[in-house]
């Protein structure tokens, strides 16, 4: 299978993995499928390395796109915000703490609060209510922001920064109030 690479997959790999001194496209060809598939995003693992391979498929070109980069670590990390299993080790928790740090040693010096309209924050919640607090697919998202530009005049960086993620934080909002996560 042929891979493509975000810009911030190849920033990712250099910044975690410089001293494997290998390219990232030899890296992910030995990679094994690692944890489950959620829509049209899944991991992949170098066993032999500890690399965790962030990928989404595009449906409509069925091209299979490497978002991110992530140490074993961070991955499980990532996943215990999600599983409540891992909450009781102590161990993962200190893991999940450091990880945490060193990811915000990364992060912006002067990062700057994104404040959301209260438009958005509107439109958002009626988009989740009719779909069921469920992440629309990638059609259904790309229709909304067609939509959106059209009616509201919303550019694609308040798209980027400010809908989907509030989208985002409303359906995790939901599920883990509804005990889906836990």
């Amino acid at each position: 299978m042929k891979f493509q690479f975000s810009d911030h997959s190849k920033d990712r790999f250099v910044q975690r993995f410089s001293h494997l001194e290998i390219p990232i496209e030899n890296a992910i060809k030995c990679a094994i499928p690692f944890g489950g598939q959620i829509g049209s995003q899944y991991l992949l693992l170098n066993t032999e390395h500890n690399i965790v391979f962030a990928v989404v498929i595009n449906r409509e070109t069925s091209e299979h796109w490497v978002k991110t980069t992530l140490t074993h670590e961070q991955a499980m990390a990532n996943m215990s915000r999600f599983c409540k299993f891992f909450s009781s080790n102590d161990d993962i928790k200190q893991k999940v703490e450091k990880n945490r740090e060193e990811a915000a040693k990364f992060k912006d010096d002067n990062p700057q609060e994104v404040i959301v309209p209260d438009f958005i924050q509107k439109m958002a919640m009626e988009l989740i209510q009719g779909l069921n607090f469920q992440f629309p697919n990638f059609k259904e998202q790309r229709q909304h922001e067609k939509k959106m530009k059209e009616t509201f005049k919303i550019t694609n960086k308040q798209l980027k920064e400010m809908f989907w993620p509030e989208v985002g934080k409303i359906v995790h909002e939901y599920h883990n109030k509804c005990g889906r996560f836990s």
